[in-house]
């Protein structure tokens, strides 16, 4: 949501998408509600889980598409920022 305004948003956006699929997503594809010291409390929950993981993975890949579509409109802008990856 503020990668517009602080460019160090999106590569952390990045990252935690990375940590929650690798960490918090079962293998049948929903996300687990939440990660505590000892275990995890692995009930599908619609509105915690999966909607709000579904919702911020959604926004997350729309503003890597118009970030790559501006690297393709704008390939010389693109050749500048290649030097700092993302992930």
């Amino acid at each position: 949501t503020f990668s517009d305004t602080d460019p160090d948003c999106l590569p952390l956006a990045c990252r935690t998408a990375r940590w929650t699929i690798d960490n918090m997503q079962a293998p049948d594809g929903h996300f687990h509600y939440r990660h505590y010291p000892l275990g995890k409390a692995k009930t599908p929950m619609l509105h915690w889980g999966q909607g709000t993981m579904y919702k911020g993975l959604a926004r997350l890949f729309s503003r890597l598409y118009a970030a790559e579509m501006r690297n393709q409109l704008h390939p010389d802008a693109a050749a500048e920022r290649s030097s700092s990856p993302m992930i």
